[in-house]
């Protein structure tokens, strides 16, 4: 995992800000951590829960980039992708697929709907904010440097060092998650 170094941040900062995104998340948890790690670096994010919802905004407002989630109720990425690539013929807007499903056959199949790129989740900073980079113009690697890795725990405990670096070294997004997941889990 990697962790954001200062001087990386602020290039991130200066590359994006001013840019707009839609985050399309079905998952308020997982919609609330990517809408604060791309606020982070200075991208303006506009949010939509589901496929229908983000047909509806591209259409509404001129975006520079979209991130996908793929399966959400309602309509999901893929069919979302198509409607706003075939239907609506938007064939420059950069959509990157933002979903758990991590094989290199999820990856094809996000591809050949029409998404540009693909992310898996857990969303790691690194490959984010490069990805990001690619597609909105930016040539420059803005891919942080590694951290000195460190076994990840294995017993049930929380492995907060790789908590921290998913989240870019934000302790207080990092606390904020750890908040609501004691809320949510503590009895699991």
């Amino acid at each position: 995992l990697l962790v954001v170094p200062k001087a990386a941040q602020a290039r991130l900062l200066q590359q994006f800000t001013g840019q707009r995104v839609l985050l399309v998340e079905d998952n308020a948890v997982n919609r609330e951590l990517a809408q604060e790690m791309l606020s982070n670096i200075g991208l303006t994010v506009d949010l939509a829960e589901n496929g229908l919802q983000a047909v509806e905004r591209v259409q509404q407002m001129p975006y520079d980039l979209v991130l996908m989630d793929c399966h959400m109720p309602v309509m999901d990425g893929y069919e979302a992708t198509a409607h706003i690539r075939n239907d609506l013929q938007m064939r420059q807007l950069p959509i990157i697929a933002m979903t758990a499903n991590a094989l290199p056959s999820d990856r094809e199949r996000c591809l050949a709907v029409g998404m540009n790129d693909h992310i898996p989740k857990p969303i790691d900073v690194a490959l984010l904010n490069a990805t990001l980079a690619r597609w909105l113009g930016h040539t420059e690697d803005t891919r942080p440097l590694p951290a000195a890795s460190e076994k990840a725990a294995t017993s049930a405990d929380i492995d907060v060092k790789s908590a921290l670096e998913r989240m870019g070294g934000d302790h207080g997004m990092y606390n904020r998650q750890l908040s609501r997941f004691i809320e949510n889990q503590g009895d699991a």
